[in-house]
């Protein structure tokens, strides 16, 4: 009886693991062949673009006239790119390999490894499947999310360019279940029994996550007239609600077939409206807002629309792209809000210079990565001197912003800090099973932002009393149990300050200063046992709930 309540138990643990896409069974490289790969690998491709972005950035500080920050050193520039990369802080294990390469190099190498690594394309398919499909579940029968997100993770570990991701997602058709990629059209099936597509909210939601322009403003009344523009062969035109609609229109005949086992498919069916102040519906043809010139003219709808949304000429594909990347990967988008780009006024240099590179290179999304963790201003520090900061300087990126950790930024590095070794594909499935689960219940409680992970929102007083008070952190620097390795940092270490810097660099990624190194040495010297093992983790504590702790910075 045990045996079968054991085995039971067993199997439900990795059915839970398998159907919250928690694990990292799909292909890749182990850990070790990472380490080995990368000492190969260097980014000399991009380093001369590299640099012409520098000098982007140093231009339009300079046509601030604002101070440049110096450059941070090379361990918080790796947090940094683990955090927008992977969604957690660096392991200890990290750092002692990166420490073995000239420090140099230890940026660009960092870079690769975890581009080599399936917990980026993780990371990047949830933080996409808000912007493409929301976070809802949806009704079972009809989306798919848990679905939906693997294989965008596969297509981004795969190098799948970002062109063809989008073309994909807007020309879907198909069963929910073979073709994952449906789901970005069921995501917007109304579940109480219909198989129309809402063309309304599939227009909305492809205007702001694949051309960076809020045209749902444009959906009922024409208020928004003078606040979005359309670039046009007379100069500009200002929006109304024809635009919107001519682009729902492309969305009209999506329907759920009557053959269930066909699922999605284009119908034809018309599109009607009734307009403001008008008295009957219309029917409203297709067509696009700006740059008609690029949208073919024949084809089945969805096709022509994705053809036109993503060619190399159409600069708001590539600009929306560029900044939202940007904006998960510092927490500050170059262009705020991130879907509220402007096509009738020049954007940040910088944003334009990335999007025509985006686009000269076939929307290649790890190229972008690697141009934004090697310009000088994703590697800039966060102050200058003593000098306060000034909101000039943060506008052009003279110096790095600081920016509030996302929920699940911050149970990731909980759960990293506690642990000496990276929690990756290759740690045992219990350890991650238990991750999973720690980092739903902690959300849940926490918050999540949802759809809107990308807005500024500042840390909410219940927030800091679940840290302190909560029991993900007391879980974690939790003396007794074995498996979370502070006895072996407090029995292990060489010495109470090689003890107290393993600390720091767990948790916080960085060394401790001569201050805190001699505060917190004064904690643990002469301690013994038991003793000792309370006093680290009393430390490990009180640096995870830090202010430096819960920013990118």
């Amino acid at each position: 009886m045990k045996t079968s309540l054991r085995a039971m138990l067993t199997l439900t643990c990795v059915i839970g693991v398998i159907a919250a896409g928690a694990i990292w069974f799909r292909g890749g490289l182990s850990r070790t062949q990472r380490w080995n790969r990368v000492t190969e690998v260097r980014q000399v491709d991009i380093a001369p673009s590299a640099r012409e972005l520098d000098r982007v950035f140093e231009e339009w500080a300079a046509s601030q006239d604002v101070a440049v920050a110096q450059p941070t050193d090379w361990l918080n520039t790796c947090r940094r790119i683990s955090l927008g990369l992977i969604g957690t802080s660096m392991s200890l294990e990290e750092i002692r390999q990166l420490e073995k390469f000239p420090e140099s190099e230890r940026v660009a190498i960092y870079t690769e490894y975890l581009l080599a690594d399936s917990r980026w394309a993780d990371n990047f398919s949830e933080r996409l499947a808000r912007a493409f499909v929301g976070t809802d579940q949806g009704p079972f029968l009809l989306f798919r999310r848990r679905k939906f997100r693997e294989w965008l993770a596969e297509q981004l570990e795969k190098d799948v360019h970002f062109d063809v991701i989008a073309t994909t997602l807007l020309e879907a058709e198909g069963l929910t279940t073979d073709k994952p990629e449906v789901n970005f059209v069921t995501a917007q099936i109304p579940p109480e029994g219909a198989r129309k597509a809402d063309a309304v909210r599939l227009a909305g939601r492809t205007s702001r996550v694949f051309l960076g322009l809020r045209l749902d403003c444009l959906e009922c009344h024409n208020d928004f007239v003078d606040k979005i523009y359309f670039p046009s062969e007379s100069g500009r035109i200002g929006g109304e609600q024809k635009h919107f609609h001519e682009l729902a229109a492309f969305f009209s005949g999506t329907s759920l077939a009557e053959n269930v086992f066909l699922g999605v498919r284009d119908e034809g069916t018309e599109y009607r409206y009734k307009y403001l102040g008008q008295e009957e519906e219309v029917t409203v043809s297709p067509s696009v807002p700006f740059a008609a010139d690029l949208l073919p003219r024949e084809g089945k709808l969805r096709h022509r629309l994705a053809a036109w949304i993503t060619h190399p000429k159409n600069p708001a594909f590539s600009r929306a792209i560029v900044n939202r990347v940007w904006a998960l990967v510092t927490g500050r988008p170059l262009h705020e809000p991130v879907d509220d780009i402007p096509l009738d006024q020049p954007v940040a240099p910088p944003l334009q210079w990335l999007a025509d590179d985006f686009a000269k290179h076939d929307f290649d999304l790890k190229r972008l990565l690697r141009l934004i963790t090697a310009s000088q201003a994703f590697q800039r520090s966060s102050s200058v001197g003593d000098d306060e900061i000034r909101q000039e300087q943060l506008d052009c990126w003279a110096v790095y912003p600081l920016t509030q950790l996302r929920p699940e930024q911050v149970a990731g590095s909980i759960i990293q800090s506690s642990q000496l070794k990276t929690l990756d594909r290759d740690s045992a499935w219990l350890t991650k099973l238990v991750r999973f689960g720690q980092i739903n219940d902690f959300l849940k409680a926490y918050g999540d932002r949802g759809e809107d992970e990308l807005s500024p929102e500042n840390e909410t007083i219940p927030q800091r009393l679940l840290l302190l008070n909560g029991s993900m952190i007391r879980e974690r620097t939790n003396p007794e149990p074995i498996a979370i390795p502070l006895a072996r940092i407090a029995n292990q270490a060489s010495g109470d300050p090689q003890c107290v810097e393993v600390c720091f660099l767990s948790t916080l990624n960085r060394r401790p200063t001569t201050e805190e190194q001699a505060y917190f040495v004064g904690k643990i010297e002469g301690l013994r046992g038991e003793e000792r093992v309370r006093a680290v983790s009393e430390i490990s504590w009180v640096l995870m709930n830090s202010t430096e702790f819960l920013w990118n910075h």
